[in-house]
């Protein structure tokens, strides 16, 4: 009996291991390769994310602080970027499609919610872009999008801080 146990216990162990270190890989295969796209690059790391099944990430872009977070788990796979701007007006994704900035930043989000399928959220001096693919992420990170995506975020964090300035200006 005890040994029967203690197999089960060793095989439901190696299973556990398995499955995370498949998730873990791939997460591992994603932030690193994002962080090569930001300026002073830091993880963050902790217990909770690990439990949660959340990683997060650091730097700067163009002088711009921005987090980018990934949520992998069995309910749901999704990467936030957020960036910050110096604008406390608030929008969600309708907001957008209202969003009357000059032409860069129309572009800029254009470029973000049609071509690159992303959310968009402004709130409190942040701007947050949202993906989540159809299943998991993928395995391999596609550079050249996410560095469009945050040449674009950038470009409309700057159109929404023209915007807000010129409404607050008498």
């Amino acid at each position: 009996m005890f040994t029967a146990l203690a197999l089960l216990s060793v095989f439901v162990l190696l299973s556990a291991a398995v499955v995370w270190a498949t998730y873990a890989r791939r997460k591992r295969a994603l932030l690193p390769d994002f962080g090569g796209l930001l300026e002073h690059p830091e993880f963050v790391d902790g217990l909770t994310g690990v439990i949660v099944g959340q990683s997060f990430l650091k730097g700067q872009f163009r002088g711009r602080n921005v987090v980018v977070l990934l949520q992998d788990t069995e309910e749901e796979s999704r990467l936030v970027v957020t960036m910050e701007t110096h604008a406390l007006r608030t929008m969600d994704t309708y907001d957008f499609a209202d969003y009357k900035g000059d032409r860069e930043g129309e572009l800029a989000l254009f470029a973000l919610e049609v071509k690159h399928e992303l959310n968009l959220r402004h709130f409190d001096g942040y701007l947050k872009a949202e993906w989540q693919p159809l299943g998991f992420l993928p395995r391999s990170f596609n550079r050249s999008k996410w560095q469009s995506v945050l040449e674009a975020m950038n470009t409309l964090a700057g159109s929404i801080e023209r915007r807000a300035s010129a409404a607050a200006t008498p």
